[in-house]
């Protein structure tokens, strides 16, 4: 008896809050720190950090992490927006909306360290074992605009800065196990669109973490703002054979092991794992 392999891929219009209500996008101008929640999920901050959550899809065969909290009007983790404009504001992307098109849904998530569990937030969990076959990635406006211009914070990229989207497969006790890269800036090119990337590599998992690593840090913590847009995540019960990566911003590199570090090169470059410029 053969039994066929059942396939998966993110569909937000079923998306409901961690108590499994449907997501309600906010209809109206409200205005948290210079950044407007309209068309946002209307729990993206009201949500309560203390029961952190998950974002639900295809019937939970999807769980994006979140966390709101209301007292310091701020989250991290993973939202859902249809913002059409790709202004300044942390819920937009160069895209100016989904992969079905200007203003339609699409995740923002935002890669910080949780804060109640100390874990990374960006986190999507599967209700078992499943292969990650591909997703799409859009660089986040407001990080666009950072490494563009530079602002208070952060610095305007050169040639030789990067941020990278590590994404890891982890196992049921939570352990990492592959992982592919994707710059979403590398070489003075910064992504402005939604780009396959191939997780077909990553093998069978519980779910995936999204981390994201830059050249511009200090004290320890990255500069550049951690946001990034995200759609068309895909998943199968069953291996497929390895396709074609779109290999944007992923190609000519080279694996390297100096002096007990691994190196990656790439264009006559050297990069560490974190992705900071070597010599």
């Amino acid at each position: 008896m053969t039994v066929s392999a059942e396939t998966f891929t993110l569909d937000l219009s079923t998306a409901v809050d961690f108590n499994s209500k449907p997501i309600v996008y906010e209809t109206k101008d409200v205005i948290v720190f210079n950044d407007n929640l309209k068309d946002v999920w209307n729990g993206t901050i009201t949500s309560d950090a203390g029961n952190a959550g998950f974002i639900m899809t295809n019937e939970a065969k999807m769980m994006f992490k979140h966390e709101g909290n209301p007292k310091y009007a701020s989250w991290c983790g993973f939202t859902v927006s249809k913002h059409a404009a790709d202004s300044l504001g942390q819920f937009t992307c160069m895209a100016k909306g989904g992969l079905a098109g200007v203003g339609t849904p699409f995740l923002v998530g935002y890669s910080v360290i949780s804060y109640t569990d100390n874990e990374l937030s960006t986190q999507v969990a599967f209700p078992g074992e499943y292969f990650p076959t591909e997703v799409y990635i859009c660089q986040s406006s407001y990080t666009f605009n950072s490494i563009m211009y530079g602002d208070s914070y952060a610095k305007k990229f050169t040639d030789k800065d990067t941020l990278a989207l590590i994404i890891s497969g982890f196992n049921a006790t939570y352990e990492e196990i592959g992982s592919v890269t994707y710059y979403l800036a590398v070489d003075g090119k910064f992504n402005q669109n939604w780009t396959k990337v191939d997780l077909s590599s990553i093998g069978k998992c519980f779910g995936l973490n999204f981390r994201m690593t830059s050249t511009d840090n200090s004290s320890g913590y990255m500069n550049t703002p951690a946001y990034f847009a995200l759609d068309g995540l895909t998943i199968t019960t069953e291996k497929l054979e390895t396709g074609i990566q779109n290999t944007a911003n992923t190609i000519k590199a080279t694996k390297r092991l100096v002096n007990g570090e691994l190196l990656i090169e790439r264009n006559g470059n050297r990069y560490n794992a974190a992705g900071q410029l070597r010599k």
